[in-house]
């Protein structure tokens, strides 16, 4: 099979909700400078039946690859997102692995953000990428005065490593109203910055 029918049967398989074949998997990554600009443009252009969960499975198969992401489009995807899918989410977890070549434009996506959603999308991203104070920043006013997710912001707390964010985890932890959840999400980050509870 030439790639645009092995392309054409990956999309195929998914639509119908069959397991992919290993075999079909191995073709493709198998003759990848073939395939991979047809699963670019799928992956670009494609919105139809089961879009969603076809380009989850590009996603995939380009890391499986080891071909370039395209990081552009997953900031424009990530940055349009109304709600989680796998996706979203597969492209979110790949734009971690960008560098610090996207940081001032997933910044930008970050403070323009249409909706919570999005904008914890990019905070989480940035915060596995750059250690920029700014980033700290809204880590940390998100902490100390969203309306939730508080466990979500102590653990990007945590993983960003300044210190600076002890003595606002530590306090929180006294709080009497605090849930389980969310004391151990907090206590896990306080551990991460070495302090101690």
């Amino acid at each position: 099979l030439d790639a645009p029918e092995l392309i054409e049967q990956l999309g195929g398989y998914i639509i119908s909700g069959t397991a992919l074949p290993g075999v079909l998997l191995n073709q493709i990554a198998d003759t990848k400078n073939e395939t991979y600009p047809y699963l670019l443009t799928l992956l670009k252009n494609y919105d139809g039946e089961k879009s969603a969960d076809i380009k989850h499975a590009i996603v995939r198969l380009i890391e499986e690859m080891d071909m370039p992401h395209p990081y552009d489009y997953y900031i424009k995807v990530v940055s349009c997102a109304d709600e989680k899918d796998d996706f979203i989410e597969s492209a979110a977890n790949e734009l971690k692995n960008s560098g610090e070549k996207y940081v001032e434009e997933m910044i930008a996506e970050f403070e323009d953000a249409r909706n919570a959603y999005v904008s914890d999308c990019f905070l989480d991203i940035l915060c596995d990428i750059s250690f920029d104070k700014r980033i700290f920043q809204f880590a940390l006013d998100k902490f100390l005065y969203g309306d939730s997710g508080r466990a979500f912001y102590a653990s990007c707390l945590g993983k960003l490593g300044y210190n600076d964010a002890l003595p606002y985890l530590e306090q929180s932890m006294r709080e009497n109203n605090i849930g389980f959840y969310e004391y151990t999400a907090i206590k896990n980050a306080v551990e991460e910055l070495g302090g101690e509870v």
